[in-house]
């Protein structure tokens, strides 16, 4: 068994992999600024690291093997670079084509286990802080995608850059309907324009996806995937069983690496 890593913009993600098994995932904060710079001046333990944050057991885990680390904030990167032995997955690693420069490595990690998991060709639909939206055609390539703010970035937005709307969330379990389109306070509005706009455009790339590729399984991931994949998968015109809903899409691709 291994170790991952995934340094996401909002948390870190951390799981227990085999080769066909993800044991067990968990998630904690980033590490402080004064808590990088306290911990830059000498390599420390992995398992001190991970009692920083977690207090999961990992008996059976070899953490003397270099740590197999995702990171799309590279402040983080550069300080597990440092403080532990690890193997950082980097996008030229990725055994898919198409890939652009520029492409974000989680997008490029989550469509690789999405495709070993699922099979090509695959959408995959990310809701973290960016939503995010990737096409892998059946030769494995890149065909596209979309990035745009994800739910909770949006509603932060409207709080930070205006003086008087407050902060909204987004509660998985209420179905869409709860969340009146035309609505009657602030915070209800707030919800409806967001949630509203989001899923309708999800389905419509969703809708356009399998007009191109009719057998192609699109998977929710990401901390707002089950909130999307909640409220679109009975809503849809394609068949329900090829919308799922995958929060270890990621580790999925992370275990190739193995």
């Amino acid at each position: 068994m291994r170790l991952a890593l995934v340094i996401g913009n909002s948390r870190l993600h951390w799981a227990v992999l085999s080769e066909r098994s993800i044991h067990t995932t968990w998630n904690t904060d980033h590490l402080s600024q004064e808590a990088i710079a306290a911990l830059c001046t000498q390599p420390v333990p992995l398992n001190a690291l991970l009692n920083l944050g977690s207090p999961r057991d990992i008996d059976g885990v070899d953490i003397s093997l270099p740590l197999l680390v995702v990171s799309v904030v590279p402040e983080q990167t550069s300080f597990w670079q440092q403080a532990i032995q690890c193997q950082l997955i980097t996008l030229d690693q990725i055994p898919l084509k198409g890939l652009y420069s520029t492409m974000g490595i989680d997008r490029a990690i989550a469509a690789l286990g999405a495709g070993h998991a699922y099979g090509f060709p695959v959408l995959i639909i990310d809701g973290g802080t960016a939503l995010t939206l990737t096409g892998i055609d059946s030769n494995r390539r890149v065909m596209g995608g979309a990035i745009l703010p994800g739910l909770r970035l949006q509603g932060r937005s409207l709080t930070q850059y205006t003086a008087t709307l407050p902060t909204v969330e987004f509660s998985i379990s209420s179905p869409v309907t709860a969340i009146p389109r035309w609505a009657h306070t602030t915070p209800d509005a707030i919800r409806s324009g967001i949630t509203h706009t989001v899923l309708s455009g999800v389905r419509d790339f969703i809708e356009d996806w399998h007009r191109r590729y009719p057998h192609g399984d699109a998977i929710f991931t990401g901390g707002d995937g089950e909130f999307l994949y909640h409220h679109l998968h009975s809503g849809s015109n394609c068949p329900e069983n090829q919308l799922r809903y995958d929060p270890t899409l990621i580790f999925r691709g992370i275990q190739s690496f193995l």
